[in-house]
């Protein structure tokens, strides 16, 4: 049951947060904003829909930093105003009183996970899309940042495609491996350019050279035309063209499966795939830390220049260790899980081990 306690602290902690997040968001695209007209010439409603879609990021971005801020300033409010030392009176231990604030993270986090996967991987390609055509006004960097040397596999087949025009259904120098079930290189196809069709691409100016074993000699005949029957179409070579930001976690499982099948290195991706899921947590992990100095002592004196000091300093401390860890993991230093859950974890059992120590 929800007490007056606990309304008290969520609405507290929703206008804070609300707060927070407004002027970072507002911050961070006035900033931009002017660095951005200065640089670029466009019209203004060019600039307004370019921001728009990339308001998605931001706010994805800038949510654990809002959480952490908005549980210092309501539970450090209650701490000054002596609030605090009546809850405690009362049998309420600080995670307790902190409660409505965990419940209102963990729904804030589930929506923010589920809406990055749905809106921000498509306002993502959006931006994109507008930087690269509009702003800068070269487009084929849009094109290549997105479909350029892909590596795809279908069964016994291994695809490598050096453009993909995907609007046009599309692709430039294609070449196409294909092996035995006991992975011998049977056959190699090259093409300058193919019409990908659905089920069936129509490949134009090749090679096909064909090998059969290892006292014969591999023999290659030249094709101005030649159709392939392929279980693919574009929207799933597509899918692999796509950098990790722009692919949802189940796109981006299937990438990596694809190309550990075919041998290729995926740990790059993996780390990516576990940081889509440990991401979720770092609102959990700032908000923790948030709890465990909230209730210090200098806080009473400190007010709210004291508050955002410590959200500058956890901020940086906490996001240093965690891209560490993925730059490590990216490296091959640590395992993509250990990388990606690896800080987490630790800011957790720090923060646990102050909260713990602070238990009234």
């Amino acid at each position: 049951m929800i007490s007056i306690i606990d309304r008290y602290i969520g609405k507290s902690f929703v206008f804070y947060f609300a707060a927070g997040l407004s002027v970072f968001v507002t911050l961070f695209v006035a900033i931009d904003f002017l660095t951005s007209t200065a640089r670029y010439s466009a019209e203004l409603k060019v600039f307004a829909e370019y921001y728009a879609y990339y308001s998605f990021e931001m706010l994805f971005q800038l949510i654990p930093v809002a959480c952490l801020l908005a549980t210092l300033f309501t539970l450090g409010t209650i701490h000054k105003n002596s609030e605090m030392v009546a809850m405690f009176s009362m049998g309420l231990s600080l995670l307790r009183i902190s409660l409505p604030i965990l419940v209102i993270v963990c729904g804030v986090s589930l929506v923010s996970f589920f809406a990055s996967n749905e809106l921000m991987t498509k306002a993502v390609d959006k931006r994109n899309y507008i930087y690269y055509t509009v702003l800068k006004n070269k487009p084929l960097l849009y094109s290549n940042s997105r479909q350029e040397n892909i590596w795809y596999r279908s069964g016994q087949n291994i695809f490598n495609i050096s453009l993909l025009n995907a609007k046009e259904a599309k692709a430039f120098k294609i070449t196409l491996y294909t092996f035995s079930s006991d992975w011998m290189l049977q056959q190699i196809l090259v093409a300058q350019e193919a019409l990908l069709g659905e089920g069936r691409w129509t490949l134009k100016n090749g090679t096909v050279t064909v090998f059969f074993d290892e006292d014969s000699a591999p023999i290659t005949e030249k094709f101005e035309k030649k159709d392939l029957e392929v279980g693919e179409n574009v929207i799933d070579i597509k899918t692999s063209s796509k950098a990790s930001a722009q692919m949802g976690v189940r796109e981006l499982r299937r990438y990596i499966e694809r190309n550990k099948e075919a041998g290729l290195n995926t740990v790059p991706f993996e780390v990516d795939y576990y940081s889509k899921f440990s991401y979720v947590f770092t609102t959990l992990v700032m908000v923790l830390l948030g709890i465990s100095f909230s209730t210090s002592g200098s806080n009473r004196s400190g007010g709210v220049l004291m508050n955002l000091q410590k959200c500058v300093v956890l901020t940086l401390f906490y996001w240093g260790l965690y891209n560490s860890g993925l730059t490590l993991g990216r490296h091959g230093s640590l395992p993509p899980i250990i990388a990606a859950w690896g800080p987490n974890i630790l800011m957790i059992l720090f923060a646990s081990a102050i909260i713990w120590r602070q238990k009234r």
